[in-house]
C-alpha cells in the first residue's frame, strides 16, 4: 500500500506541484491550506509523512508541528518555507525529531529525495 502524505501549504500553485511530485513517484497525498484543517485531518486520519508550510495566515506549521509533537510524538515532519532556519529551531527539530526542512525554492528532486529519505528511516534524526 502507498505511504500517504499529508501537504500544508497556502499556495495553492505550492500545493498543487507538491502533491503533483509526489503522485508521481507513487505517494497518496492529501493536500490542505489552512492549520486548522490539516489539524483536523490529523485527527481523523493517519499518515507517513507530513510536510508543513511555516508560514501560514491562520495556525503557523511551527504550531501545527507543536500539536503533532503532543499528540503524536513518532510522526516524520518535514517543513518548507522560504525562511532559513534558525539555529535555535534547527536544535528544537533535532530534540523533538523526526523532522527535516526544506528551504523554497526547491527542486522537485530534492524533495523526493528527502521524502524517500525520512520515509525509510535512512536519515539520523
Amino acid at each position: 500500500m502507498a505511504k500517504h502524505i499529508l501537504v500544508m501549504d497556502d499556495e495553492p500553485y505550492m500545493l498543487a506541484s507538491i502533491k503533483e511530485v509526489l503522485e508521481k513517484e507513487g505517494y497518496r497525498v492529501s493536500g490542505f491550506g489552512t492549520g486548522q484543517k490539516t489539524i483536523d485531518a490529523l485527527k481523523s486520519r493517519k499518515f507517513d509523512l507530513v510536510i508543513l508550510d511555516v508560514m501560514m495566515p491562520d495556525i503557523s506549521g511551527w504550531d501545527v508541528f507543536n500539536h503533532i509533537r503532543q499528540t503524536n510524538s513518532k510522526q516524520k515532519v518535514i517543513f518548507v518555507s522560504v525562511l532559513a532556519i534558525s539555529p535555535e529551531r534547527k536544535k528544537e527539530l533535532e530534540t523533538y525529531g523526526p523532522a527535516e526542512y526544506i528551504t523554497k525554492p526547491f527542486d522537485r528532486e530534492i524533495l523526493v529525495n528527502r521524502v524517500k529519505m525520512i520515509l525509510t528511516d535512512k536519515k539520523k534524526m
